[in-house]
């Protein structure tokens, strides 16, 4: 698995708008596994537009995916025990 190194904050966040916000805690918690629906959610994303995942962990095999696929990864602390996770269109 690949290292993410969030010390550096990239140029573009706070910058570039978010386009798409969306909490996949309670589908998670569920059982779910919305890897599938976020990967479409990525693909229909419009170049230089983030789309913020909120979750209770860092989804670490969907940034690498989304790295595969040239969309830039950003991750931070969110409110209570939650992390946000930015993809960047670029």
């Amino acid at each position: 698995m690949e290292q993410h190194d969030q010390s550096v904050v990239p140029s573009w966040f706070g910058v570039a708008e978010i386009h798409t916000e969306f909490d996949i805690t309670s589908l998670i918690e569920a059982g779910e596994h919305p890897l599938g629906l976020v990967l479409r959610m990525l693909d229909q994303l419009p170049q230089g537009k983030v789309l913020l995942i909120i979750a209770p962990f860092f989804p670490a095999p969907l940034a690498d995916i989304a790295k595969e696929r040239g969309i830039a990864v950003y991750s931070c602390p969110g409110e209570g025990s939650r992390v946000n996770t930015y993809f960047y269109k670029g």
